[in-house]
């Protein structure tokens, strides 16, 4: 069974904070008995089912069973969104996206790209006359369209998963407290004594390279 959820252990937590990597989050299905990860190296979930792979080839041995936390499905993102070929492993995983839009100056009035206004041998005021949009390219149309309509951000974007995969699907209480340590900010550890500092990691300062880049979850 894959489980998604948006976001990681922490995310929403100040930078130069601790929270837990995803080494540390199997530490914790281990340390509250959570449930039985999908471990086996031979085994690999991927987007088209999962598999057995050994060397001498892979073999399907069914369909994923997946279960998409609200959060994700609220915000766009479920079994479509991922592209064809993708590989969630096994065990913890904590995928990162990163989307970039690309951009161009044009006439404000016509919309003619600056690079073609340059050309015509006049002269411009560039203060008033050109302003920077947004470019629709090919792979930006694609990469929206793995996005539930009208849900993709139109500008540069960073997004933040959490899968695991486990051998069978968890009862309820054990999901609802993978749901709240990922998800939800603040959720204390039960046994913090059973944590060494080798569990968790701290969140870098991101300092983006485009002013009208987000970070997703």
């Amino acid at each position: 069974m894959l489980y998604v959820f948006a976001g990681f252990p922490g995310k929403a937590l100040p930078p130069d904070s601790r929270h837990l990597h995803a080494g540390g989050l199997r530490h914790t299905v281990e340390v509250e008995d959570l449930g039985l990860l999908q471990e086996d190296g031979f085994i690999q979930y991927r987007k088209e089912g999962v598999f057995s792979v050994t060397p001498g080839g892979a073999e399907q041995l069914g369909a994923v069973q997946t279960h998409f936390s609200a959060l994700c499905l609220a915000e766009g993102i479920d079994w479509r969104w991922f592209p064809e070929g993708y590989a969630f492993g096994n065990g913890v995983s904590m995928p990162k996206t990163t989307a970039l839009r690309e951009t161009m100056v044009v006439d404000h009035l016509t919309g003619v790209p600056l690079s073609q206004m340059l050309g015509v041998g006049r002269v411009l005021d560039l203060r008033r006359q050109v302003e920077r949009v947004y470019r629709i390219t090919e792979g930006w149309s694609q990469y929206e369209a793995r996005w539930r309509p009208g849900t993709c951000p139109q500008e540069s974007h960073v997004v933040h998963l959490t899968t695991l995969c486990f051998r069978h699907e968890l009862p309820e209480f054990a999901y609802e407290r993978l749901r709240q340590l990922i998800e939800v900010a603040g959720t204390e550890l039960c046994f913090p004594e059973c944590y060494t500092e080798q569990h968790f990691s701290v969140s870098r300062r991101w300092e983006p390279t485009q002013p009208d880049r987000r970070d997703l979850w």
